[in-house]
């Protein structure tokens, strides 16, 4: 027979024999648990390391991008950094369960050997011999061997509930990563609708402080009338002036921070060439809120990923409690092998020899100086602490839907005030102007009327922006953001 054939029979020997032995075993073992699947299938693509700038020019802002909300939320959740890590933790958090079950499958693998040796002792006993035959040339003594496993198996048996409990663990982290991918995902959508809305805001204070101008220059032009008509005076006209100046000086400081508000904006959108955002949304309320104060705080307890994210850390602790004191349990693990033999060198006539082995191991480490105890009691802490952060969160989810309900509420009924302040603030100027032109009036009330209606329109500006980062938190806060 020749060796592969010996090969061939000695391996379906030893699958018939360690099929035999473990197929009742694994008749009783459970299944292993379903995998939670991450939010999206779709693998993520690794951006490329941003080129270095070669000159100063290339990152001059160079265009601008009107955007509405929607598209500013698509433009972010394609292209944010955290959200690409939160789904490679996924992708991580896989890796780390299938190498936990694949503590449950055998290991096959194979070795070889090659050894040459010279030994004093073999050199002397090969002189001594070719001495007494009267041999001209002695042997050198050395001598060269090939060994090796063609075939080498090994199946941990049992173990204590070691490896279901490392899978547990694993597979609740990955519970909790992909839980954390649509954490990111909602906090990024409100992060970007709060930056949307700040520079909506900024844009409202440069509309307002452009109208204050205005009403200021036309208030100004009204007293250098009355002065040169002989029934104003020069004070009325220098404190009209610096009244202009007051309100030019307001002008600058909203552009500022509009200017600032639209990089904020374009770097939460991470632009790959510099680029300048601006909102084309209208300043107005972006939707409704349907559900009672009751539903919303329900909704949010069902939907919110951080409470079962609480749950699946405690889970993941008490897993690694099990592994913990599993360590300490009995391990049994079956062996197989088909090994061979080859001499070389002189011996090389000789035949090689294939052989197989069959063998079981029992290893229990019943003490360990109380190492696993102590991790055992990290772990039941870690638990504890996983459950008091849920109880403390849910508390917390509840108090975030109501403030965010009752400044939603506040909000509308502001708007409805504001607005009718705005109204009535605008026919307030008119009439002072009015009265002014006619020398009936005076210049302070012109100014405090102008004052008064830049005031209406800030209420109003923050009344509805109020609104919308409310409603947004509260769409966020029940996932639907």
């Amino acid at each position: 027979m020749s060796y592969m054939n010996r090969i061939h029979l000695i391996l379906s020997i030893s699958s018939i024999g360690l099929v035999s032995l473990v197929c009742p075993v694994l008749a009783q073992t459970s299944p292993p648990r379903s995998i939670p699947q991450p939010a999206t299938t779709t693998q993520p693509l690794l951006p490329e390391y941003p080129k270095a700038p070669r000159q100063p020019l290339e990152l001059k802002v160079q265009k601008n991008q009107p955007l509405s909300l929607n598209e500013a939320i698509e433009l972010a959740v394609q292209r944010s950094p955290n959200l690409l890590v939160s789904k490679l933790g996924v992708e991580q958090s896989q890796g780390v369960v299938k190498e936990a079950e694949a503590g449950r499958i055998p290991t096959l693998g194979s070795s070889a050997n090659y050894s040459y040796s010279e030994a004093a002792q073999s050199k002397l006993g090969s002189s001594f011999n070719s001495f007494n035959n009267g041999l001209n040339s002695s042997g050198n003594g050395a001598s060269s061997s090939l060994t090796g496993n063609i075939v080498q198996a090994n199946w941990n048996l049992y173990t204590s509930g070691l490896v279901d409990a490392r899978v547990d663990n694993a597979q609740q982290g990955l519970k909790f990563s992909t839980l954390d991918v649509e954490k990111a995902l909602q906090d990024l959508k409100v992060g970007v609708a709060n930056a949307y809305f700040d520079l909506q805001s900024q844009d409202g204070n440069v509309s307002i402080a452009e109208s204050a101008v205005r009403n200021a220059e036309a208030s100004l032009r009204d007293a250098e009338a009355q002065e040169r008509a002989g029934v104003g005076t020069k004070f009325d006209v220098l404190r009209q002036q610096v009244q202009v100046a007051n309100t030019q000086q307001k002008l600058l400081q909203a552009q500022n921070s509009r200017v600032v508000a639209q990089r904020n904006l374009a770097r939460a959108l991470n632009f790959v060439e510099p680029t300048n955002v601006s909102a084309k949304d209208p300043i107005e309320e972006s939707g409704n809120w349907d559900l009672s104060l009751e539903d919303s705080i329900f909704q949010a307890y069902a939907k919110r990923v951080e409470l079962p994210q609480f749950v699946a850390r405690e889970q993941q602790a008490k897993a690694q409690e099990r592994i913990a004191y599993a360590q300490l349990g009995p391990q049994l693990s079956l062996t197989g092998a088909v090994d061979f033999a080859k001499p070389l060198g002189n011996s090389s006539n000789v035949p090689g020899q294939i052989g197989y082995s069959l063998g079981a191991q029992l290893q229990w480490n019943f003490f360990d100086g109380g190492a696993a105890q102590g991790l055992a009691q990290q772990a039941v802490a870690a638990a504890k602490i996983a459950r008091v952060n849920f109880i403390n969160t849910s508390n917390q989810v509840r108090f975030d839907v109501e403030q965010q309900f009752f400044t939603l509420e506040s909000s509308k009924a502001q708007i409805n005030s504001s607005r009718q302040a705005q109204v009535q603030a605008e026919e307030a100027l008119r009439l002072a102007r009015l009265r002014f032109r006619a020398g009936v009036g005076t210049q302070t009330e012109v100014i405090s009327t102008e004052d008064a209606l830049t005031q209406a329109k800030n209420n109003l500006l923050q009344a509805v922006i109020s609104y919308n980062r409310s409603l947004a938190q509260l769409r966020r806060n029940i996932g639907v953001l």
